[in-house]
């Protein structure tokens, strides 16, 4: 006789799904004041380029003092090689800020 498997539980239940709305403008400026206030400096610069960018998570915490500085100052352009790509532009090069 076959033994039945246990119900499981999906990992999303409950939860929503697929593409969220992006944050207004009112809810932007209240993480960034948080953030401020907190004084967490990381946290509000990774916001900012998550912002700026539009880059993945995963991206955005690979980046190092390297990446956006130089002895000089801050980079003007800051260029990352995507982490995750399905397409044939993989490791091509995404400017971050313009001069």
């Amino acid at each position: 006789m076959p033994v039945k498997a246990a119900a499981e539980t999906t990992w999303n239940k409950g939860r929503v799904v697929g593409k969220k709305p992006p944050l207004t403008p009112d809810q932007v400026s209240l993480i960034r004041m948080i953030l401020r206030q907190e004084k967490a400096l990381r946290d509000l610069a990774l916001f900012n380029v998550a912002l700026d960018t539009s880059f993945r998570g995963s991206d955005l915490v690979r980046l190092r003092v390297a990446d956006v500085a130089t002895p000089a100052g801050v980079r003007e352009i800051v260029e990352i090689r995507q982490k995750k790509t399905e397409t044939r532009n993989v490791g091509e090069y995404r400017k971050v800020w313009g001069s």
